[in-house]
């Protein structure tokens, strides 16, 4: 699977620390998932480093998941639980069923092979 290069997620969370309005200001739930995503391609302590985060703070939301996608109806899936459904006049169907809500994409086949990369940064 792949994931965003590490220089990116860098280069985001430089940005907003630019940004933010102070210090104490929480790391948004976007930014901990693309740091979150580069694990296990990178060593938690490289990732740690090079975005400025504190190591226990990202071992606890590595291991806990992610709860903010679960508060928002939506649990984490494993690849596992991917349905791929063939439709011979709309492409590929793929269905991710949540608890209340399910997300429903209609792609060509050609297109599946770019699509998946980035729903793995939801998982």
């Amino acid at each position: 699977m792949e994931s965003v290069p590490l220089e990116l997620v860098e280069e985001a969370f430089c940005a907003w620390r630019a940004q933010r309005s102070s210090q104490s200001e929480p790391i948004p739930d976007k930014l901990w998932a693309m740091a979150l995503a580069l694990y296990p391609e990178y060593k938690r302590s490289k990732i740690c480093e090079q975005l400025r985060l504190s190591g226990s703070q990202f071992k606890r939301r590595l291991e806990s998941g992610s709860p903010t996608f679960a508060d928002k109806g939506f649990v984490l899936a494993s690849k596992d639980e991917f349905k791929v459904t063939p439709n011979q006049s709309q492409g590929i169907q793929l269905i991710i069923q949540g608890k209340e809500r399910a997300l429903r994409l209609c792609v060509d086949v050609d297109a599946l092979s770019q699509l998946l990369p980035h729903l793995g940064a939801l998982l």
